[in-house]
Parts: C-alpha cells; structure tokens; sequence
C-alpha cells in the first residue's frame, strides 16, 4: 500500500489525501537550525515501500524545493522502491518558455533537480503550461481539476456560462462548459513582453457576449492562478461593461498576494473560489480526491 509523507509547512492537504485514501502516514523529523539550515529524519522504515510526499510549493517556494530534494534523496537512499513527489502547486512554473534571449526556463530546471534527487514521479495539478514538461515523459504528471469545477458549477443548473480570460484557458473552460451543458466565451489579452504587463483585453465574440448577458444569470470565470489579481480583475472589468448579474471568479492555486482581493472587488467579483493546493481563506472546493484518485492508480 502507499504511503505517504507529509510536509510539515502545509499538513492540512496530506492530512485529507491520508484520510480519504486510507493511506498509512510515515513519521518524520523535522526542525529548523537558527542559522536556518534544515534537519530531517526519516523515522519509519521505507524499504521496499512505495512513498508519496505531499506538498506544497508555496509560500517560501525556496524553501519547498529544498524540502522536496531533502525527502526524495533521503527516502530513495533508506531504500524506497518508488518516489512520488507531489507538488499541489509547483512553484516556479510560469517561466515555460524563452521569451527572450538568455531567459531560465524555470518550468524545466525545477523538474530537473526533483528528478536527479530521484524522484520516480513529480506529481501536481492544473500546470500553467504543460508542454515544457513533455521531456520528462511519464516522470511528470499534470493531474486536473476540471471534475471539481464541474460538480461546483452544476448547482447553478442553466442560469450559468463560462468566461476564460484568455486563450490559455479556452480549452479546458471548453470541456468543463460541455461537461455542464453550459455556453463559454473568451476574452483576448496583450502582453509586454519585457514587462509582463497587459496592455489589451476585450472579449473574443462581443455579440455572443451581448447575448450571453442577456440570457444567463451568472458568470463563472476560471483561472488555473491567481496572484496579484491583475489578470482576473481586468477581464472581470471587461465582461461588467455588459454583464450586470453575479460573478464567480474561480482559481486552482489561489496565492492571493496582498492586493489581489480588493482589486477582484473593486472590479465587482460577487463570490472567490480556490482550492486548498495552498493555504487560502477562499479554498472551498477540496482537490485531495484528485490526488488519492490518482494515487490508489498507482497501488
């Protein structure tokens, strides 16, 4: 059976993956130096075992990625026949591509590092973009939470339609809205690509949207993150110049850094929703069954 290991710095998910899973939980040392270097055992026997670590990669994501290479390296060296390394949220994935010349691929190097610390799989949820990971084969695994979204908006049966606030998230927004039986519509957004700043944003079909308002009772935006809030509160801005009725803005990882909420306010959000991949005030919708599921595949 597996069994996993939970990261001390966000329990809270391993202890609802443990519970629900009926997964056995290894005891682990660990402690903090005052010099900040970190001490960690491994208490229980793993020989022969099948591990998964349960974490999260934010906040002090630094920190996480050496907590990740500690426990993997430890664990594979007392024995352990497989390593599944689970990152609710990978930190340091939103750096997928060049955009120009010289740029780390961080997406890339952090795979790198959990795989060379020899981690048989490095497990997360809803990736900002998965084709950087491609290379790594069946050594990365990009779980979704699109059933979670799916069961969350059927309560609101046909007052609802889907907004994705930009290309990236058209598909996924697609298959939860058929999943529903619901419409979606996109909205298109321009980036600086020195300063990362949006300098464009409007709806993809504005005569669909026009109809959309017209005809439907709440808005249901999804967003696979959200940080400082600029990307969601400015499509919520937009889609207001025609939609009156309720808002849902809806995130996987919700970081929430300070500023984020009153910007989703002021843009007249009526309802946040996050899942728990992190530890947020907003995490409504439980992403554990996502991972037991998965897990109880690979037992």
């Amino acid at each position: 059976m597996m069994k996993l290991v939970l990261d001390p710095y966000y329990e809270e998910l391993g202890f609802l993956v443990a519970q629900r899973g009926g997964f056995p939980v290894i005891n682990v040392e660990y402690k903090e130096f005052p010099d900040g270097e970190m001490y960690l055992r491994i208490v229980d026997s793993v020989e022969n075992e099948d591990i998964a670590i349960v974490m999260s990669g934010y906040p002090y994501q630094d920190r996480a990625i050496l907590r990740a290479e500690l426990y993997v390296g430890t664990l594979k060296d007392l024995g352990a026949r497989n390593v599944y390394l689970i990152f609710s949220y990978l930190p340091y994935a939103r750096q997928d591509k060049r955009f120009l010349s010289g740029e780390c691929i961080t997406a890339k190097e952090i795979i790198k590092h959990m795989i060379y610390a020899g981690a048989d799989e490095v497990i997360t949820l809803d990736v900002h973009s998965e084709d950087v990971y491609k290379v790594f084969g069946s050594k990365f695994k990009n779980l979704k939470s699109k059933t979670l979204w799916i069961n969350y908006a059927r309560k609101y049966g046909d007052d609802i339609f889907f907004v994705s606030p930009d290309k990236g998230r058209e598909n996924v927004i697609k298959e939860i809205a058929q999943e529903v039986g619901a419409p979606y519509i996109s909205f298109y957004k321009e980036r600086d690509l020195k300063t990362g700043k949006i300098v464009k944003i409007v709806p993809e079909d504005e005569r669909k949207l026009i109809e959309l308002a017209e005809h439907k009772k709440v808005a249901f935006l999804f967003d696979d993150i959200i940080s400082t809030g600029g990307t969601a509160s400015r499509v919520v801005k937009a889609l207001r110049k025609f939609f009156r009725k309720k808002v849902i803005t809806a995130f996987t990882h919700g970081l929430f850094l300070r500023g984020s909420v009153r910007k989703l306010l002021d843009a007249k959000t009526d309802i946040i929703v996050a899942t728990n991949t992190v530890r947020n005030i907003f995490a409504f919708v439980d992403a554990s069954e996502v991972f037991v599921r998965y897990l109880r595949s690979k037992s």
